[in-house]
């Protein structure tokens, strides 16, 4: 037997290639038929899933934030430091509701704003961010100190704040943070406290976003859902002339300022939050 033929005798048979199946009714059925197997499947793990009905003891136990993982369990008593914790008042008459997802600046969401009063309420998908709305205040009320409450805060945003003392459009700042904060954007806190003065931040439990701008005889208050980073999502806002507002705000910042020592901010969280829950 020569080299040629031991080596055809060696070569695998190649597998025979089937002709692809004309599409029909039977085509046809085994879709159906495999839909109808996904669909059951899809119901079988659903029936899987515990029901509201079945009761609480039968969902696992929630997880906590890992960012809190240090801080205590207890619970949120009521704020005492606060001395106003809540504002009554009629609803404001003049109040303008603005679908923002089309326009591309913030000055176009905010203009019309002015010392009669007038609320702007709009909706931005993501085109600017709390920082855009603050800028673009300053804007029409010129030079102003700045009041700012967040949950979190980016180095980019903190930068153009910081900028804007830099170049006078803000005179000042105040920043209430969460209690998180200062332990997880050590440089962004670092960087507050470097152009606003050490004593420019205080940590609270909060999840509330808000802004007061004052220069006399402004007093604007922002609103928002936004965080002082980038929020490429559905986001809400509103910016009023509102010095009744401005006013209720700025005395809960105050009162947090004058009742938490400057030191506290570089605490632990779990020191943080026993100081949050002797006093709110």
């Amino acid at each position: 037997m020569d080299d040629t033929t031991t080596n055809n005798a060696r070569r695998p048979t190649p597998p025979k290639r089937q002709a692809p199946r004309p599409p029909g009714p039977s085509r046809y059925f085994e879709r159906v038929a495999s839909k109808e197997t996904s669909a059951a499947s899809r119901r079988k793990k659903a029936s899987t899933v515990p029901s509201p009905a079945a009761g609480p003891s039968t969902f696992p136990p929630a997880r906590r934030n890992p960012l809190l993982a240090d801080a205590p369990a207890d619970p949120v008593v009521d704020p005492e430091v606060v001395r106003q914790a809540h504002l009554h008042r009629v609803r404001r008459s003049e109040r303008e509701i603005r679908d923002a997802r089309r326009i591309k600046t913030a000055a176009e969401a905010v203009a019309g704003i002015g010392l009669d009063g007038r609320e702007v309420y709009g909706l931005t998908r993501g085109q600017f961010s709390f920082i855009d709305v603050i800028e673009a205040t300053l804007g029409t009320t010129g030079p102003a100190h700045l009041d700012l409450c967040t949950w979190t805060a980016t180095g980019p945003h903190i930068a153009r704040t910081t900028g804007a003392l830099a170049d006078g459009r803000l005179t000042g700042g105040r920043f209430l943070v969460d209690v998180s904060f200062t332990r997880r954007c050590p440089q962004e806190a670092a960087a507050i406290r470097s152009a606003f003065g050490p004593d420019s931040i205080r940590v609270t439990k909060t999840h509330a976003k808000f802004a007061i701008i004052t220069a006399d005889p402004w007093r604007v208050v922002v609103q928002t859902s936004m965080n002082l980073n980038t929020n490429p999502r559905l986001e809400s806002f509103t910016v009023a002339q509102d010095p009744e507002l401005a006013d209720f705000l700025t005395a809960a910042m105050d009162d947090i300022w004058h009742s938490q020592t400057r030191g506290l901010q570089a605490k632990t969280i779990r020191t943080v939050s026993k100081w949050w829950n002797r006093h709110g």
